[in-house]
């Protein structure tokens, strides 16, 4: 997701570049999948209290820092907010319309909890559910609400993802198969992220009310996109139970999963500061700004109000790496 971005921010040509194209079809359905697999055996009210105090209160206090931080050259942010009706207003509603760069997950997240909350993980109303997403996000909405647009689609290709997590933790021990096609992404992913016709649609869903979408099968069902996003998540899986058998990078990876919501926001901060040209310049603003955001996480999680504030509440581990303890085995 760094590396991603940053690229984003320092190549002007993103959009051609196979390998940028490639990891926007899977780093986000990643995140979901995710989600959604530790969303097994939650789905209840106080669970989804805490999600929401996880989640929206971090998503307005950091709308505020990026909004105001992006004046600042090394951001990345630079002319991407608007500022109609002054800076506090146009804060305002671009804040409540989701339009803040690279902060929409959050508010996505937590709809797809709700979603998961209010059909109880039943895959017909989840079915349904992504249905009416979706054929709400083809409705002509006026230009000041068509942020509805993009929500609808967004909860339409996101819920499948988040269902899919949710039912392979529900199902683990009957899913023998999942390891095998696991393994498959980690050869069958590598492949098609070097050989992939690299297409890319960043909201594949929705054309604001557009009825002739329905005729594009491209736009409907992005196949490519989709398979990229399941090897994608087979692929990292794969390659996180190599990694995790070395215990130094168990414990890395361990700290680094604890601050993600941190993380996911932070880095978009500091996504111009790096050296070079070209990759260089992308290869060491990633390093730079995961290093950066990492000690503001920790500079945060110092005192409690910005703990709850801008990290949820639920990242509890300080800085420093810890061995994971091994599970004896049971007799």
């Amino acid at each position: 997701m760094v590396f991603g971005h940053a690229i984003q921010r320092n190549m002007a040509d993103c959009n051609n570049i196979w390998y940028w194209a490639s990891i926007h079809h899977f780093h986000m359905a990643l995140f979901i999948f995710i989600s959604g697999y530790l969303a097994y055996g939650k789905l209840d009210l106080g669970w989804l209290s805490r999600r929401f105090l996880q989640i929206i209160p971090p998503y307005i206090a950091w709308s505020f820092v990026l909004y105001y931080w992006s004046s600042f050259p090394f951001s990345g942010l630079v002319g991407i907010y608007p500022t109609e009706g002054g800076p506090i207003m146009s804060f305002l509603r671009i804040t409540a319309t989701l339009n803040l760069s690279g902060l929409w997950f959050l508010p996505a997240l937590f709809a797809l909890c709700t979603a998961m909350y209010l059909v109880k993980g039943q895959p017909k109303a989840i079915i349904a559910l992504t249905v009416v997403a979706y054929a709400i996000s083809q409705l002509p909405f006026p230009h000041g609400f068509r942020f509805l647009n993009s929500s609808m689609s967004r909860i339409a290709w996101f819920m499948p993802f988040f269902a899919l997590g949710y039912f392979v933790a529900r199902y683990r021990n009957e899913l023998h198969s999942v390891r095998l096609l696991k393994w498959f992404a980690l050869i069958a992913f590598p492949v098609c992220f070097v050989f992939g016709n690299g297409t890319i649609n960043l909201h594949p869903l929705y054309s604001w009310g557009n009825y002739t979408i329905f005729m594009s099968s491209d736009i409907v069902f992005p196949l490519y996109r989709f398979i990229m996003s399941l090897l994608g998540i087979g692929f990292i899986f794969a390659v996180l139970e190599l990694l995790l058998k070395v215990e130094i990078v168990r414990s890395v990876l361990c700290y680094l999963g604890f601050i993600t919501l941190g993380i996911y926001p932070a880095h978009l901060l500091w996504l111009k500061i790096g050296i070079g040209s070209g990759i260089a310049m992308v290869l060491s603003a990633t390093l730079v700004s995961l290093l950066l955001s990492v000690a503001l996480i920790w500079a945060f999680q110092r005192l409690s109000i910005t703990e709850y504030l801008f990290l949820g509440g639920a990242q509890k581990l300080r800085l420093g790496f810890y061995p994971i303890r091994k599970e004896r085995k049971e007799t």
